[in-house]
């Protein structure tokens, strides 16, 4: 009788996880799931910092700039006076908060919040750390802004949706603390939080962007774990009880990952307990245990330690960065994500 089954996990989260640095889909998860704390890297402060003195140096030149001393979309081509740059920034995302619908799950309010202040943390947006101190409070102080399901700009992101994060970042609409919805503004001041006040292009930094369709997809794809380990533990106990035969297994290697066929094997304790005892009389067609090798096994390989993060390595992986690494596609564009998903349901419909 097979003994000690574990459960191989990810690299496991962080009790606090410091944004600017090294973020994986189990500190995301654990931040949405389970309220790990959030701080920002001081090598963070210091690069948001040096581009926020970039872009005030813009902002102070003639220079065409897009979002900053421009409009957005069709009013690109107006110049935003300085005098007016604020109230713009404010009314980006005044104009943009208008989802609609049932209020998506706080896990996934919190798992976008966090993405969203990893872009900023990264230094290349143009804000100042206040704008990620904020994000970073709200979240350490469990106020959750009120997001609903329904809206959307076309394939350019999540504006709405991020949108409605950011509102509540101005102390404005509807959030949820404690279980209750209350104001923004009170909720920010019972945190001792200061709204924000945009004043270069901090509202286009907050709202452009995929966060929300990554900080989903991040909690999708940990839930997934954890079904896909409990399913190799079941295959395994299925083998065993059903007389299964570990070369069956091996055989399975031109249709299942390697690291999947591990996974599953490393269940059993000793290379015999999968092979039909001697004199046992065979009680199951050898295919029906194979078949389950055929399902479980290609969900264990996404999500078995030492392999890039599933499914998203396009969207989570950095450019040049280490197999876990989590980041957010430079574009915009939402659409890498739902095909994305899409995969991992009907992968996980499949098992």
């Amino acid at each position: 009788m097979a003994t000690g089954l574990t459960v191989p996990t990810p690299m496991p989260p962080r009790n606090t996880v410091a944004l600017g640095s090294r973020v994986t889909i189990g500190d995301l998860d654990a931040v949405a799931q389970q309220r790990a704390a959030l701080e920002l890297a001081p090598p963070a402060r210091a690069a948001m910092e040096r581009c926020h003195a970039f872009v005030r140096e813009l902002a102070s030149s003639d220079t065409a700039v897009y979002g900053l001393t421009t409009g957005c979309g069709p009013l690109s081509g107006n110049r935003i006076d300085a005098a007016q740059r604020a109230a713009f920034q404010r009314n980006l995302i005044r104009s943009h908060a208008v989802t609609l619908g049932a209020a998506h799950p706080t896990a996934f309010v919190r798992a976008a919040i966090t993405a969203r202040a990893q872009v900023l943390a990264l230094g290349c947006s143009g804000v100042e750390p206040a704008a990620a101190d904020l994000l970073i409070g709200m979240l350490n102080a469990g106020v959750h802004p009120i997001v609903r399901e329904v809206g959307g700009v076309g394939a350019s992101g999540d504006l709405v949706e991020l949108a409605q994060i950011a509102l509540a970042a101005l102390g404005e609409g509807e959030v949820e603390l404690d279980g209750t919805r209350i104001r923004a503004d009170e909720a920010l001041s019972g945190a001792g939080l200061t709204p924000l006040q945009p004043r270069y292009r901090e509202g286009l930094a907050l709202i452009n962007g995929t966060s929300f369709h990554t900080g989903v997809a991040a909690v999708l794809v940990a839930r997934s774990r954890r079904v896909a380990a409990a399913a190799q533990v079941a295959a395994a106990m299925l083998f065993e009880a059903l007389g299964g035969h570990r070369e069956r297994v091996v055989a399975h290697g031109g249709r299942t990952e390697p690291a999947g066929q591990r996974a599953v094997q490393e269940r059993e304790e000793g290379p015999d307990v999968l092979q039909r005892e001697a004199g046992r009389e065979q009680r199951s067609d050898v295919f029906h245990p194979r078949d389950v090798v055929a399902f479980v096994c290609p969900v264990a390989a996404a999500g078995a330690p030492g392999t890039q993060e599933p499914l998203f390595f396009v969207v989570v992986q950095c450019p040049g960065g280490r197999p876990g690494e989590f980041c957010e596609l430079a574009d915009q564009h939402g659409c890498h994500l739902p095909r994305a998903t899409v995969g991992l349901a009907l992968t996980r419909a499949a098992g």
